[in-house]
């Protein structure tokens, strides 16, 4: 059923028809002895009805491109020719993989803590690897992730200082088990700055949609349960992430979900303010970013960020980016949703999701006017979403 067809109220609306599948149709039928996953284990004796376990896996290789949607694409395509789509990687965005990539920098020379380790991913201008330390107040080793914020040709020492330091304190002020936990900012002898963090064991959600296609509807139902309490959150501390997508996107091995990179995002509100500040630059990677940050000079970060999660949970849950742009002149794609969502029989992309609530729920997040789309709070009350079960390690994380 449509927006329309539960009588929300949508203002004219026009589009051609039209999709664009980044990835191939989704074959419904199973059979009747059909098994889940191993990652995914099911069953009563589960809390929760399930339980995850995700295994990290590295790549080999790296890809040039910084398209979100055409690295999904290509190696998507490269991993079904080869009929080993759980052996592929893919290598795009922030945390590109390349666990054999070799570090210039061992990570003991910044903290005689810390230890040079594999590398588990490589950005545009930052680096991170695996490392150990000894947990403070204790002689207990642990493993860390270290993230070195590699310097840019075209920006001041002060800048890269100063845009380090942002993201440091932003990801620091945050706690809450959703969120990567990060633990301190390093200054090496060259003045290269590394910060430390909670390592996830699980890997991201971007590695795990290549070899996975598409996921569980428990699965991709816990996890989104998770992402949203994590955005919640941070819209109650004044953040707005301005990033989200797969690739940051983090688990641990039971399937706690983590949310990580905090280097686009803005501090909306302050402990002392009342009044919203917008956030003005376009940021984030194309198929995840609202369509107002191509129209207005400004906009709500919040919204965006529920936008980008709406795009997440359906990808998850369908195997398609419905578009790559959120613009109707650009996209034709999008322009068929901006059509088809007011219409009786709905964009039929999203009508696949069941039960109803579920799908007119990412109706509202993939509301294309952000006043009138539903909030991260509205979504945590909605009768829909509180029936989701979590798996027993979101229910008592360790940290």
């Amino acid at each position: 059923m449509s927006p329309k067809a539960s009588n929300s109220s949508r203002p004219d609306e026009e589009g051609s028809q039209g999709l664009l599948a980044l990835l191939p149709p989704i074959n419904e039928s199973r059979s009747a002895d059909y098994i889940a996953p191993k990652r995914l284990r099911t069953g009563p004796e589960y809390l929760g009805r399930h339980e995850h376990n995700i295994k990290l896996r590295l790549d080999t290789t790296t890809t040039k491109t910084g398209d979100w949607a055409i690295s999904f694409r290509t190696q998507r395509k490269r991993a079904l020719s080869k009929c080993s789509a759980i052996s592929a990687r893919i290598a795009a965005g922030t945390w590109r993989q390349a666990a054999n990539s070799t570090s210039k920098k061992d990570i003991s020379s910044v903290h005689e803590k810390s230890k040079g380790g594999t590398v588990l991913g490589v950005g545009a201008f930052e680096t991170v690897r695996i490392a150990s330390r000894t947990k403070p107040g204790t002689t207990e080793k642990e493993q860390v992730a270290v993230k070195q914020f590699r310097r840019r040709s075209d920006k001041t020492s002060e800048k890269y200082h100063k845009e380090a330091l942002a993201e440091f304190s932003i990801a620091q002020a945050l706690n809450h088990h959703n969120i990567v936990r990060t633990f301190e900012l390093i200054e090496d002898e060259q003045k290269d700055l590394f910060q430390v963090m909670e390592f996830c064991s699980g890997g991201d959600l971007q590695t795990l949609l290549l070899s996975a296609y598409k996921l569980e509807e428990q699965e991709a139902d816990c996890f989104f349960k998770q992402l949203m309490n994590g955005v919640e959150y941070m819209h109650s501390m004044g953040v707005a992430h301005c990033d989200l997508k797969p690739g940051n996107i983090l688990f641990t091995q039971k399937g706690v979900l983590k949310i990580t990179d905090f280097g686009c995002s803005e501090c909306f509100r302050l402990a002392w303010e009342d009044d919203v500040h917008l956030v003005t630059g376009r940021r984030g990677s194309t198929p995840f970013i609202a369509p107002e940050e191509y129209t207005d000079e400004s906009f709500d970060g919040r919204a965006a960020d529920v936008w980008a999660c709406g795009m997440i949970f359906a990808l998850m849950r369908t195997g398609e980016l419905f578009w790559i742009t959120a613009k109707e002149e650009d996209d034709k794609e999008y322009a068929r949703y901006i059509r088809d969502r007011r219409s009786e029989r709905g964009f039929d992309n999203l009508e696949a999701l069941e039960p109803e609530q579920c799908r007119l729920t990412v109706y509202c997040m993939l509301d294309p006017v952000p006043l009138r789309r539903i909030t991260s709070g509205q979504v945590l009350k909605s009768k829909w979403f509180r029936e989701i079960e979590l798996c027993a390690a979101a229910r008592h994380p360790s940290n």
